[in-house]
């Protein structure tokens, strides 16, 4: 993209109605640039007062190819273009992985696996073909360590969230660099927002609910995430740096964002490592003659 000032970008933002999504939106209005902010209810941003020359709304269902594509239609009809999507529409479940019925686990990956994916892939083509010759475009996705160190508690959450890291750093690899799009994973620890409080959570399973096992410390984590007292990321903070990295030449496939996450992510691969550094003689000698 490159070229295209601050103060006239066009922004896609899903999950605009709370959380990173809303506070985003009030960010990048605030200076000067425009949003097509999707919503599920028409009254979800009825109270920021912009014209709709900088904030146009579009009701979209993440889950519905549909939807998407008219909010990027709609973007297109009202601003001309867009320069930089935020994929940040998600749900929360918690529960252990035999304890999470398949309707609930389904729904998950509807919204934060397919939702985001189809996203992602509406985005490069938006790119490509509807936004100004060579242009291109910035496509960033919210994401969670959760996704690259899958969580006890919330299996089935970590497993959207993996599955949607893989397609997209399979996306990354896939484009073209005279395409002029560029993609990156935001991967967010746990930042003071809504979702925790709106999350689902499902009765332990009765063979999980003994102390001190590893289910049980999954349950506690999960608990201090809700807890309104407890210490998390700053919202405010936190969408300021996705903002900055919306204006880097070469911005980072991942950026690891919070404490919480820097830390998790760090052991996670330092334990990879000591594996694969412990058990590599075992490789020796499988290749063919």
């Amino acid at each position: 993209m490159g070229s295209t000032p601050p103060d006239s970008r066009v922004w896609l933002i899903t999950g605009a109605a709370s959380g990173v999504g809303r506070a985003t939106a009030e960010l990048v209005l605030s200076r000067g640039e425009r949003v097509l902010a999707c919503v599920r209810r028409p009254t979800d941003l009825a109270e920021l007062a912009y014209p709709p020359t900088h904030l146009r709304t579009a009701l979209v269902d993440v889950t519905r190819p549909p939807d998407i594509a008219a909010a990027f239609a709609q973007a297109h009809a009202a601003f001309g273009r867009v320069d930089v999507v935020l994929n940040s529409a998600a749900l929360a479940l918690f529960g252990e992985a035999e304890g999470t019925p398949d309707a609930a686990a389904r729904a998950v990956f509807e919204v934060n696996f397919w939702g985001a994916a189809n996203v992602a892939r509406e985005a490069v083509r938006f790119f490509r073909e509807e936004n100004p010759p060579g242009s291109g475009g910035r496509l960033m996705t919210v994401s969670s360590y959760a996704g690259l160190v899958p969580l006890g508690g919330c299996a089935y959450y970590s497993a959207a969230k993996a599955a949607l890291e893989a397609v997209h750093q399979a996306l990354a690899g896939e484009l073209d660099p005279q395409w002029h799009i560029q993609v990156s994973i935001v991967v967010l620890g746990t930042v003071r927002t809504p979702m925790a409080a709106k999350a689902t959570t499902l009765p332990a399973h009765p063979a999980y609910t003994a102390p001190g096992t590893p289910a049980a410390l999954g349950r506690t984590i999960i608990a201090a995430a809700r807890d309104p007292a407890a210490k998390h990321g700053d919202l405010a903070r936190t969408v300021a740096r996705i903002y900055d990295l919306a204006g880097l030449e070469r911005p980072p496939l991942r950026l690891v964002l919070g404490l919480d996450s820097l830390g998790v992510v760090r052991g996670h691969l330092g334990s990879v490592l000591r594996e694969v550094e412990e058990y590599e003689g075992w490789s020796e000698g499988l290749r063919e003659e």
